[in-house]
């Protein structure tokens, strides 16, 4: 089991997956992730501010899929955080 919290800042989330690409390529047992990432996996798991598009979230897909990973959807609201970034209620 990996617990992460990943960087607010994207320009300082290139360190944590390489990291976890280490991690994921070299394991040999199952694994298991409980994160807060800082990334979207699609756009629509956010509403409000700056948009983001598809093709954004790419490198993070790519991770996860070169790692076996995929997420484990849950009952419930979707979102997690809400607040104002650059004016706008996100």
């Amino acid at each position: 089991m990996t617990c992460v919290y990943g960087e607010p800042v994207q320009s300082e989330r290139g360190e944590l997956s390489e990291k976890l690409s280490r991690m994921g390529l070299n394991r040999n047992q199952p694994w298991m992730m409980s994160r807060e990432f800082n990334e979207l996996i699609d756009p629509t798991e956010k509403i409000g501010g700056a948009r983001k598009k598809y093709s954004t979230c790419m490198k993070f897909r790519q991770l996860l899929h070169a790692c076996g990973l995929w997420e484990v959807k849950h009952l419930g609201y979707q979102f997690s955080w809400f607040g104002n970034r650059n004016d706008e209620l996100v």
